[in-house]
């Protein structure tokens, strides 16, 4: 898990999992990435990258 800055200044967590192609997971408003932790780890046991924004 780690954050990082946008251009306006606000932070953007970002959690990164597995290796391979990437599979970007974004969240609707009100949820935050924590609603995508299930999915996750999934992904990257199937040899995929899960990149979780949000």
């Amino acid at each position: 898990m780690s954050f990082t800055t946008a251009e306006d200044g606000t932070p953007v967590f970002s959690e990164d999992r597995g290796s391979g192609r990437p599979v970007v997971i974004g969240h609707g408003r009100p949820l935050n990435g924590d609603a995508w932790a299930p999915q996750a780890r999934p992904v990257a046991e199937h040899g995929l990258r899960a990149v979780v924004r949000g």
